[in-house]
């Protein structure tokens, strides 16, 4: 199982309605039109995560940019020019090794975006259009983190792997926010598949089950 299986294509492509771009691991960063003419390519590493499973992030745009999160392939972050394929700014983490999960961009204020990772352990926001860290949160005691989190409102869900759990936390700030911005921890992984928010509740599936999560508190639906 790994790369093998996948063949570097487990990452979903993203389109910004002109352009769609595409992450094969190794073999790099495409871009094309919507006719499928091929604009641009450039590349992230050539490097293995330590148990080979190869990356899944899935690349996004913001604004003029579309950011890879190329962690098998180089422990990096990397945002590149949609229409040049010039890479704008790169940030390296050796804890990028063990995500799989694909980052979202919130609203923090006006003027402010924040670019939000699960990464083993902890919780990152970044400036988007620099890759710099503007806060972090310990979230779990995870060794993994396997999925992507997901926001509802100005709270962001990670449901994380092996060794882990859940966690609410609130977005924003700047610095080390683990005292301030914790809402909720339990004990609810999501393995592989991501969460999907609906209303106010949180839905996961992990081990052939599915559960209801209460975004509030944490608290999982009777059966």
């Amino acid at each position: 199982i790994g790369v093998t299986a996948h063949g570097y294509a487990s990452h979903t492509p993203v389109s910004d309605g002109e352009h769609v771009f595409a992450f094969f691991g190794k073999s790099g960063v495409f871009a094309f039109d919507l006719e499928g003419t091929e604009l641009w390519n450039a590349p992230v590493g050539k490097e293995s995560d330590p148990m080979r499973w190869g990356s899944s992030s899935s690349p996004i745009t913001y604004k003029d940019l579309v950011i890879v999160t190329a962690s098998a392939e180089s422990q990096s972050i990397i945002a590149f020019d949609k229409a040049t394929g010039k890479e704008v700014w790169r940030q390296e983490a050796a804890m990028l090794d063990n995500m799989w999960g694909t980052p979202l961009v919130a609203n923090i204020t006006d003027g402010r975006d924040d670019l939000i990772l699960s990464v083993p352990g902890e919780i990152w926001g970044m400036d988007p259009e620099t890759g710099k860290l503007r806060w972090h949160c310990k979230s779990t005691g995870a060794t993994r983190s396997h999925s992507s989190p997901i926001l509802g409102g100005d709270v962001v869900f990670a449901f994380t792997g092996r060794g882990g759990g859940s966690v609410a936390v609130k977005t924003g700030g700047s610095g080390d926010m683990s005292e301030e911005s914790v809402i909720w921890s339990g004990k609810d992984t999501a393995r592989f598949g991501s969460p999907v928010g609906y209303k106010s509740w949180v839905y996961l599936v992990a081990n052939g089950i599915i559960k209801a999560i209460d975004g509030r508190s944490g608290k999982e639906l009777d059966k």
